[in-house]
């Protein structure tokens, strides 16, 4: 029934499939990158498309999969493939494992790219047969320990290119224009909404985030320092991402949001470049800006129970102390006001070293 109230919310299709050599699987807002003429063995235009969050549907494929009583998305991925005979299945979505369990025959090509930082509080890394069975070919991934963990996962052949999104962005040198910049990680969530590893909501997640930024804008009005916060850039949750953040810091004195611009990956990296400094918690984007040379400081102050502690960490898999030259897991002001004095306070030439 659920099932059957998606499709009937979704627009139904009843064009012919075309033959294409690629099909997408998936289609987040960044894949526009693909029409640059850089990439010009891929013409986005020319290939398939499938929607995976239900925007559309071929009839032709439902059919099928009526016909033969199956039901899965995966079921009706694998009718698409058979129709449009691709020869490369490309997906930005490492993580839904159901593109990894997507058939192919021995000409055809699975090709992932990760498009985001992952961690392993939701078993995101524990071994399955059939992944290796329905094999991806080939994996593009941030960093050299997570290539580990892909490969034993998945048994692919993996590239370690850095973040494919910030790559596609050069770094100019500008101005800076933000004193603090604070990356938001804001989700909307129930109170009772625990997560898979013990009895840590994530709204405990929350609580933590609240306490970490009003350390920080206790020490931007400390220092006088202007503290901005970069918003996430889901539109479903701006409103409730600016309530929160007014609640924990009152009317706009000393700090101010900054939106990212819809549909446009490319302004957070130039928002992150204009930064003195950049804080948050665990996002991609504050593992790209350190990436991207910018005094990046994590702040690694997620409860953890015994279990998150292995899964869910700063650098995660790689293990560190608990605090380091730009990372700390302490949540305390002292703390946090010395280790944000000795980077603002750095030179360029040894925080790149």
């Amino acid at each position: 029934f659920f099932k059957l109230k998606k499709i009937s919310n979704s627009e139904i299709l009843f064009s012919r499939i075309k033959k294409a050599d690629i099909l997408f699987w998936g289609t987040p807002g960044y894949i526009n990158i693909l029409n640059e003429k850089k990439y010009k063995l891929i013409n986005p235009n020319k290939a398939n498309v499938i929607k995976v969050w239900g925007e559309n549907y071929h009839f032709l494929i439902l059919l099928k999969c009526l016909l033969k009583l199956k039901f899965s998305f995966i079921d009706y991925t694998n009718e698409f493939i058979k129709v449009a005979e691709p020869k490369i299945i490309i997906s930005f979505l490492d993580n839904y494992k159901s593109f990894y369990l997507l058939k192919k025959s021995e000409n055809q090509k699975k090709i992932l790219i990760q498009n985001a930082s992952r961690t392993n509080d939701e078993n995101t890394f524990k071994l399955n047969q059939s992944y290796k069975k329905h094999r991806v070919d080939y994996l593009f991934c941030h960093n050299f320990e997570i290539k580990k963990k892909y490969e034993e996962l998945l048994g692919s052949k993996v590239f370690c290119t850095g973040s494919f999104l910030s790559n596609n962005v050069s770094k100019i040198k500008s101005k800076k224009k933000y004193d603090i910049l604070y990356i938001s990680t804001f989700r909307k969530v129930d109170k009772n909404n625990l997560t898979r590893n013990g009895k840590i909501t994530l709204y405990d997640y929350l609580n933590a985030e609240k306490k970490l930024v009003k350390n920080i804008f206790k020490f931007s009005k400390k220092y006088k320092k202007k503290l901005s916060i970069l918003c996430t850039n889901k539109i479903n949750l701006k409103s409730d991402e600016k309530d929160f953040f007014k609640k924990i810091l009152g009317k706009k004195r000393n700090w101010e949001f900054i939106n990212r611009r819809p549909g446009d990956y490319k302004s957070a990296y130039k928002i992150v470049d204009k930064a003195n400094i950049v804080t948050g918690i665990d996002s991609t984007l504050l593992y790209e800006s350190f990436g991207r040379g910018n005094k990046t400081i994590f702040f690694d102050v997620r409860p953890f129970n015994k279990s998150l502690k292995v899964t869910r960490h700063f650098a995660w898999p790689k293990k560190f102390p608990g605090s380091g030259p730009f990372w700390i897991s302490i949540n305390k002001f002292n703390n946090i006001e010395n280790i944000l004095k000795k980077n603002i306070n750095i030179k360029n030439s040894k925080w790149k070293n």
